[in-house]
């Protein structure tokens, strides 16, 4: 796993060489085209169904299942959340054919904002419990993100109680993953603090807020983004400005969902 994201103009150079290596027909040209749906939905948009159809020429599940993946972020880069929802479902439904843990973890994982963007809020908790389930004999870095997603689901519902809970497992996930840096360790700790404010509990807001400055300035992230404060609509910015970090956009997804949702509870 890359320590530090590499630049936005070397990735995008890769796509196009796994594109331009590949020959038409096979896996690769299938998983060139979801790397470019992944990289740039809005500009290669088309490219996932021509790799949903061409997986199903090779009748070949694994790359059906990213295909579809790259499906539901076309959909929802264009605002067709039902859409996003119906592809992730479809992947959901094919879980039980794979046997690949780390595949399994990430289709609930890149599946669980699209539930939770249109209120499906039983099934997205349903989504974060499997996550849960098979993250727990993979790594520090899958389990922070079942931790990340339980806490995304409960902040969109406004649930500040259950995330309040939730610090309990975030800290401790947080501090196992240290060797993997990401922005979702930051997000985590920003987010139980949020729900201490809500509650009323300031001085362990500021405690877990301290804790997530010092983690952001290890990865080097700017302090800007760590302002808790009592108005309305800095606390929905402050969260959404962790969202919008390039580290990747299923993770800026995932987050600024989690903003957005918890925007109108606040």
């Amino acid at each position: 796993m890359w320590k530090r994201r590499p630049e936005s103009g070397l990735i995008e150079r890769w796509t196009d060489l796994a594109f331009e290596l590949s020959e038409p027909d096979t896996p690769a040209r299938a998983k060139a085209l979801i790397a470019r749906v992944y990289w740039d939905p809005e500009k290669f948009g088309a490219s996932a169904l021509e790799a949903s159809e061409l997986a199903d020429r090779l009748d070949d599940i694994d790359v059906r299942s990213w295909a579809w993946g790259a499906c539901s972020t076309t959909a929802s880069s264009r605002g067709d959340y039902e859409a996003a929802f119906v592809w992730a479902q479809r992947r959901f439904e094919i879980v039980p054919s794979l046997t690949d843990p780390d595949h399994i973890a990430l289709i609930h994982f890149f599946g669980l904002p699209s539930c939770i963007t249109i209120g499906r809020f039983e099934e997205a908790r349903g989504v974060e419990q499997e996550l849960d389930e098979v993250t727990s004999s993979l790594t520090p870095h899958h389990r922070l993100h079942a931790v990340m997603a339980s806490i995304s689901v409960e902040v969109a519902a406004g649930s500040w109680e259950k995330v309040r809970r939730l610090t309990a497992r975030a800290e401790p996930a947080v501090a196992a993953n240290t060797a993997t840096p990401c922005v979702m360790s930051v997000w985590s700790l920003l987010a139980c603090a949020l729900a201490h404010i809500h509650l009323e509990d300031e001085q362990e807001a500021r405690r877990l807020e301290r804790s997530a400055e010092e983690l952001a300035w290890r990865a080097t992230a700017s302090s800007s983004t760590l302002c808790i404060s009592r108005s309305e609509s800095r606390e929905a910015t402050w969260l959404r400005s962790i969202g919008s970090s390039k580290r990747g956009r299923w993770e800026g997804s995932m987050i600024s969902t989690g903003a957005s949702r918890a925007s109108m509870h606040l």
